[in-house]
């Protein structure tokens, strides 16, 4: 089939942590360890994002008090505790 592949193309543009971070089915302890490593890049981002990542982490990155791109999305996130959101 000579069908386009839209979702592996894109995946040409994006890194292999970035591609990791953003799969709906990746580990909860893999995405914490992404975003461990605080740094506000592209993998941390969409690992930030992932409806998977677990909400203790979510919290703590926003209890670094960073006005970055992560915090951002961590905020965003549905699964954020709500509490947390209060205090930032």
């Amino acid at each position: 089939s000579n069908k386009f592949n839209l979702e592996k193309h894109a995946e040409r543009f994006y890194s292999p942590e970035e591609v990791i971070a953003r799969d709906p089915n990746t580990p909860p302890d893999v995405l914490r360890e992404i975003l461990q490593r605080d740094k506000n890049n592209g993998a941390s981002y969409y690992a930030a994002e992932n409806p998977n990542c677990p909400p203790d982490t979510l919290r703590e990155v926003l209890q670094r008090g960073k006005n970055d791109q992560v915090s951002w999305h961590a905020a965003e996130t549905p699964n954020t505790p709500p509490d947390i959101l209060r205090e930032v």
